[in-house]
């Protein structure tokens, strides 16, 4: 029963972990933005390009809706440049005109309403996902509980009792799915 509420609670958290990475800070510059991206660079010893976070690199700071990448060494512009093009994340960084040559500015997007639909129907599957998870972690430990009712483990009552507990909490997760979708939703409208 243990492994059930656990199961369940991962499938939700989960969810709620994607679908708050895709929708949080959309069309807001926020350096996070960036946590994804790694920069290729030669690395030590060998003869191939290893990847390193870009706050090796550079840092990331926020300035009139735009993100600022402040690189350390003016020599590792370019490849933090391509580093950001690289991640697909719809992002075209500039280098900064005027004094400075070690900074990139990327300025955010806002969202299309052709975005908006499409992070609607990701966030639909993603929540339906969840959903799945729930539902097949509920069969699972009714099968459980079937057999060991079966094979003479537990009571018909008691097993009854864990059968309705089992479909609470199934109601309960699935209903903060269900929350969350029409949170988000909300959101992006």
């Amino acid at each position: 029963m243990d492994a059930f509420m656990q199961s369940m609670s991962r499938a939700v958290e989960r969810c709620k972990t994607t679908v708050s990475n895709m929708v949080g800070s959309l069309g807001r510059a926020d350096p996070a933005l960036l946590d994804s991206v790694k920069v290729e660079y030669p690395g030590g010893g060998g003869s191939g390009k290893v990847q390193h976070p870009l706050r090796e690199f550079a840092t990331v700071g926020v300035r009139d809706g735009s993100l600022l990448v402040t690189c350390f060494d003016v020599d590792m512009v370019k490849h933090v440049e391509r580093s950001i093009y690289a991640a697909n994340l719809g992002l075209t960084p500039q280098v900064q005109a005027g004094d400075d040559e070690t900074v990139l500015r990327v300025p955010v997007p806002r969202p299309t309403s052709e975005t908006r639909a499409q992070l609607v129907k990701d966030c639909t599957k993603i929540c339906e996902n969840a959903r799945v998870s729930i539902r097949a972690a509920r069969h699972t430990v009714q099968k459980q509980l079937k057999n060991d009712e079966n094979r003479k483990i537990v009571s018909k009552n008691e097993a009854a009792k864990e059968m309705k507990k089992i479909e609470e909490e199934t109601k309960k997760k699935t209903a903060e799915v269900d929350a969350l979708f029409e949170q988000t939703k909300k959101k992006l409208q």
